[in-house]
């Protein structure tokens, strides 16, 4: 049997999509049925795109700040782990950052009558790590004993920039402080690695007899974007009461992730391909 087919178009714009989530870039029904040269049936099942909650990071400030930069990030932009996502400045990590290298310029006298000096200093390199500064800031800020102004925040995960939650310029309340190591904190942003994505589809009970689990599926997001592969990740064995069952997609992420954005309405037709 020659693989089923599946072209996905999502039915109107995202609030947070970029270009390929313009509904007025697609041609309706018949530009999707002629995007990858095969002829299909007029079979029309919605489906949503939705996202893995145990697959997305959030990036969180920890400190109260003012965002002084972002990288040119915009929904659906993939990133590796340790890219710059944005810096920022904070004058509560500043003075935090001042009273650590008092005390590694006062060491010799803290050692002097506290047998705990060493494990002070261990513990507040913990915190400013811990607040945002990374262990390579920390080593300058002992070695010249100047403050770290320009703060950058790095990419925890390799993965797709899910949302964005601030601008340049702003200012960021990250909660007060209850512990040494412990705040409220702010989420600016969510990155999603590539098992979050999923696309669940509503078939008709006897269409989705005729599906298998592994099976090829290609898709399209309409106007000039390419056909790309996908797979049947699982199929329900459960018929809703509208007679359908649940299809469960994987899609290829070399599709633009911008069109695939939590609850994204989508249209998805099956049919035979004669390629």
């Amino acid at each position: 049997m020659l693989p089923f087919v599946v072209l996905l178009t999502l039915l109107g714009p995202s609030t947070r999509a970029g270009a390929h989530s313009d509904s007025s870039v697609f041609g309706g029904d018949e530009e999707l049925k002629q995007a990858s040269g095969a002829a299909y049936r007029d079979d029309v099942y919605p489906a949503l795109v939705r996202i893995d909650p145990r697959h997305v990071r959030d990036v969180v400030l920890k400190v109260n700040a003012r965002i002084t930069s972002l990288r040119n990030l915009y929904s659906g932009r993939k990133v590796k782990k340790g890219d710059v996502l944005m810096t920022f400045d904070s004058p509560e990590l500043e003075t935090i950052q001042r009273s650590f290298i008092e005390t590694v310029r006062n060491f010799d006298a803290v050692q002097a009558f506290s047998i705990t000096g060493k494990e002070k200093v261990i513990e507040a390199r913990t915190n400013l790590e811990w607040r945002g500064l990374s262990a390579a800031d920390v080593q300058a800020i002992e070695q010249k004993g100047e403050a770290v102004k320009a703060i950058t925040v790095l990419a925890p995960v390799d993965g797709y920039l899910m949302e964005l939650l601030v601008v340049n310029g702003e200012i960021v309340n990250a909660g007060a402080q209850s512990g040494l190591f412990s705040s409220a904190g702010a989420v600016v942003a969510r990155i999603a690695d590539e098992r979050a994505f999923v696309i669940e589809a509503d078939v008709p009970a006897q269409k989705a007899e005729k599906l298998s689990v592994g099976m090829q599926v290609r898709f399209s997001a309409g106007g000039e974007a390419p056909v790309v592969a996908g797979l049947v990740e699982q199929i329900s064995p459960i018929v809703a009461p509208n007679q359908t069952r649940q299809v469960r997609i994987t899609p290829d992420l070399t599709l633009q992730t911008s069109s695939l954005q939590e609850g994204a309405q989508m249209r998805v037709t099956f049919g035979d391909s004669h390629d």
